[in-house]
């Protein structure tokens, strides 16, 4: 059974009962007129960018491997690889707090339905932003968002593929340390189809995706892409969280957890929140 449900016009009481059964929105063209969908690819980062720092991820059979390095530089390691130079090790430019070191990228979006957020993070929502850049055929591995929080992703150029399996079926994925799995839904056999509620979708430039809390998903780059997201806690996904302590949550994500309910319970203003949170838009799990 699909777990995705297609839109193409916000209405605030459908979205609050769709995420609340577990099912992941798509909103289709709502960022068409966004001037970042024109504006932002590689060249212009390039120009107006060079200095941002990024963190490269590259993703292989052995797990994750991790580089810091500035925009420019990325974006030379980009080039070499789509001139063959590289192999198959794919550079992808992931969870990058992108407007909090280039505001005036701000400029380049425009209005979205701000009441799918909770108040905690509506005023400034831009400070919770993470940025992708990946080339086609760059891959995620099946995970969880790692504080189990709600994600509010952006497609801004190109398309992606999500995979979805949701969290209740998490043990039949072969999961690797916290966050996670070995399992693949682009391979699998006919008794894997059988046992795991996969659902899959493609998300296009100017779509807006919601994912629930806890929801697994693989990501496939099918044509070269920008995006950014925003994680977001509610009360309940909040709260629900700290029932993985007994499945190894990290210190960290426990403390970041624990931060965001008491953000979202009014027992601490938001900038003395966003100040000790602010470390997790870099946190690599």
């Amino acid at each position: 059974m699909s777990r995705v449900v297609e839109l193409t016009k916000f209405n605030q009481l459908e979205f609050h009962h769709t995420l609340a059964r577990g099912y992941v929105i798509v909103y289709r063209g709502l960022l068409r007129d966004w001037p970042a969908i024109k504006r932002w690819n590689s060249e212009y980062f390039q120009d107006k960018f060079p200095q941002i720092d990024v963190v490269i991820k590259f993703f292989d059979a052995n797990g994750v491997r991790f580089e810091q390095a500035k925009m420019y530089r990325y974006l030379e390691i980009l080039h070499a690889y789509k001139k063959g130079e590289m192999g198959n090790n794919i550079p992808y430019c992931h969870d990058i707090p992108i407007f909090l070191q280039a505001q005036k990228l701000l400029n380049d979006v425009s209005d979205f339905p701000l009441t799918i957020l909770p108040k905690l993070y509506r005023n400034e929502w831009w400070k919770f932003a993470q940025f992708f850049m990946s080339p086609a055929g760059a891959i995620t591995p099946l995970h969880f968002d790692t504080l189990r929080t709600n994600n509010l992703f952006f497609q801004i150029k190109g398309s992606k593929r999500f995979s979805f399996i949701p969290w209740e079926e998490r043990a039949a994925c072969s999961r690797r340390g916290w966050r996670w799995f070995e399992y693949n839904p682009e391979v699998q056999n006919v008794s894997e189809i059988a046992n795991i509620n996969k659902s899959t979708i493609e998300v296009h430039q100017g779509d807006i995706l919601i994912m629930p809390a806890g929801m697994l998903h693989h990501v496939r780059t099918l044509t070269d892409s920008i995006s950014f997201n925003v994680d977001f806690h509610t009360r309940a996904s909040a709260i629900v969280s700290f029932k993985s302590i007994k499945e190894k949550m990290p210190r960290e994500n426990l403390y970041y957890n624990w931060l965001s309910l008491c953000g979202l319970l009014g027992l601490m203003k938001r900038e003395s929140f966003f100040e000790k949170y602010r470390p997790y838009l870099n946190y690599i799990s």
